[in-house]
Parts: structure tokens; C-alpha cells; sequence
């Protein structure tokens, strides 16, 4: 049980630093017009803060087209996926 609560404090710290340094970034205006790429790493320093291993396909689809209700919901609420 112990170690269990050792891997949640230590996310739950993992994840405050990263919330530190992109709340800086973002006060900063840094993150403005930041490519994809630079997205993704979020993402997937994100990901791995709770254990996922984002290069694994198993645990994480790289690319996922959006298709059918999905699809138009997302238009439909203003935001659409770029391969819809």
C-alpha cells in the first residue's frame, strides 16, 4: 500500500512541475503559435507523468482520424478535426 501512495505523490508532484512550467511559459506569452509538434510534446510529457509510455502504440494512438458523430459534433461546435 505504501508504494502505491509513493507513485501517487510522486505523479501528483510530476504533475504540479509541469503545471508550474506551463502556466510560466503561458503567462510569459511563450506557448503562442507553437507548432504541433510542440503540442504533442505537451501531450506526451503529460501522458507520462501517469505512467503511459506514449511511444508505445498499445497505450497511445499517434493519429486518430475523427469520422461520423464525432466528426459533427466538433463542427458543429465550432472546432473541427484538420483531417474532417
Amino acid at each position: 500500500m505504501s508504494r502505491i501512495m509513493d507513485a501517487k505523490s510522486a505523479a501528483k508532484q510530476k504533475l504540479l512541475e509541469l503545471i508550474e512550467e506551463f502556466s510560466a511559459l503561458h503567462r510569459k506569452g511563450s506557448l503562442a503559435g507553437q507548432s504541433e509538434a510542440t503540442a504533442r510534446t505537451w501531450v506526451e510529457r503529460f501522458l507520462n507523468v501517469f505512467g503511459w509510455n506514449s511511444s508505445d502504440p498499445r497505450q497511445v494512438r499517434q493519429e486518430y482520424r475523427i469520422q461520423g458523430r464525432a466528426a459533427r459534433r466538433l463542427k458543429s461546435e465550432g472546432t473541427q478535426s484538420p483531417t474532417a
